[in-house]
């Protein structure tokens, strides 16, 4: 399963669920390191230590670590069942979000970033002359069903959903 680092936005890793005794074996013989409430990494283990997760690096695979359950409810999160305040902030740090309940196959929502431009075509030069230079602002942009990109506007239902995901960075 898939998390991200809820304190290093744009950090992905996969966790999986693993017992204090395999996690205690993976440590002794050198395969994972341990990472300590207290956010240290040990080589060895000095304590007994509780059931957690064992995670990898994204990008990769031997690099890997045991994680123990308090640390990773306080600094994961799963990259799905996200809240629209939580999907928000990965819509603004430049990643693609999509709710689940959305009935549309490949539907997502994403940033376009303002930029400046010469009005040189209508609608625009109907309403400014040619050539005037406009401030284009940044908004929120969806990706349709059927491939086309349309202004997007969040929904009371979409505000109130927990169910976003996050795809990817673009």
């Amino acid at each position: 399963m898939k998390f991200i680092n809820r304190k290093r936005k744009g950090t992905f890793i996969e966790m999986s669920p693993v017992s204090a005794g395999e996690a205690t074996k993976l440590i002794e013989e050198g395969k994972v390191s341990c990472l300590k409430p207290d956010k240290k990494l040990i080589g060895s283990l000095k304590e007994n230590i509780e059931a957690g997760w064992i995670a990898r690096n994204s990008e990769n695979h031997n690099d890997m670590w045991f994680i123990n359950l308090d640390y990773a409810m306080e600094n994961y999160s799963g990259n799905e069942n996200l809240s629209f305040g939580e999907a928000l902030e990965y819509i603004k740090d430049g990643y693609l979000v999509q709710r689940s309940g959305w009935n549309g196959k490949g539907m997502f929502v994403f940033l376009v970033n303002g930029s400046r431009f010469e009005v040189n075509r209508p609608p625009l030069n109907n309403i400014y002359e040619e050539g005037t230079v406009i401030e284009y602002s940044p908004h929120i942009d969806m990706k349709t069903a059927d491939g086309s990109i349309v202004p997007w506007l969040a929904s009371q239902t979409d505000v109130l959903a927990e169910d976003w995901e996050v795809i990817k960075k673009v």
